[in-house]
């Protein structure tokens, strides 16, 4: 994996555990927002979780054992208001399940 993503082979060893909390959360209305903002609030929060599941996964099947926590909000069940990007980006981790 790219060292921009922040793990290497040797980071993934039995006695660590893999903690993903982002939160990319900027405040507009619908109609304000950019595509490029609604993308980038994807990326942070949810993209992000998927690249560094797909990649360390495989690692820690490979060596036997380890553990991912993807945190969430509860804008992913409840939504905020003018927080769309955000609340659905958490819908998604929270979507990604087990």
């Amino acid at each position: 994996m790219p060292e921009r993503y922040g793990l290497r082979h040797e980071s993934v060893r039995p006695d660590r555990r893999s903690l993903q909390q982002r939160g990319h959360s900027p405040e507009w209305q619908l109609l304000d927002c950019t595509e490029d903002d609604w993308q980038r609030t994807l990326d942070v929060n949810l993209k992000s979780m998927y690249l560094l599941c797909r990649e360390a996964i495989p690692l820690m099947r490979k060596q036997g054992s380890g553990c991912v926590i993807n945190m969430s909000s509860i804008a992913g069940t409840n939504g905020i208001p003018n927080r769309g990007a955000y609340s659905v980006s958490k819908a998604g981790v929270i979507g990604s399940g087990p």
